[in-house]
């Protein structure tokens, strides 16, 4: 019984073989968090040339090479564009520009205040050092 796997084409550079993501969840043994892990495969296809960015099955045979250990067993699905870019833009209305306008005043009246407690903090170690200087005077 050999394993079958589904991953994404990462590289289609070689001849005759392509590079296959694959990804896998599971939960640790002790601290059952969800651990997710991938590890990249390399697949022969031979002679059929398949883009990056497709979903594929592979499946495990005997070595063909050093590293290729799998085969193409079907190819899944492919989008030309990746998911990026097919999102929408969308116009901002009146109402939200003057929201926007609001949290830049608030944000800036906060600005300020920090601003205001610097020289209380500058008197303070002006006076530390008039009393260490007394003390070692002394």
């Amino acid at each position: 019984m050999s394993k079958i796997l589904t991953g994404i084409v990462v590289s289609n550079k070689m001849q005759n073989t392509v590079v296959v993501d694959v990804k896998k969840k599971f939960q640790h043994r002790r601290y059952r968090k969800i651990v997710n892990m991938h590890k990249k495969y390399k697949v022969h296809v031979g002679s059929s040339t398949i883009p990056v960015g497709s979903t594929v099955k592979i499946q495990e045979t005997k070595p063909i090479s050093k590293d290729v250990h799998f085969m193409l067993a079907s190819t899944q699905a492919f989008s030309k564009e990746p998911a990026a870019k097919e999102t929408k833009i969308v116009k901002p209305s009146k109402t939200s520009t003057t929201k926007k306008k609001e949290t830049t005043e608030t944000a800036s009246a906060v600005a300020v205040e920090p601003a205001q407690k610097t020289p209380k903090t500058e008197k303070k170690t002006a006076k530390k050092s008039v009393t260490r200087k007394k003390k070692v005077t002394s």
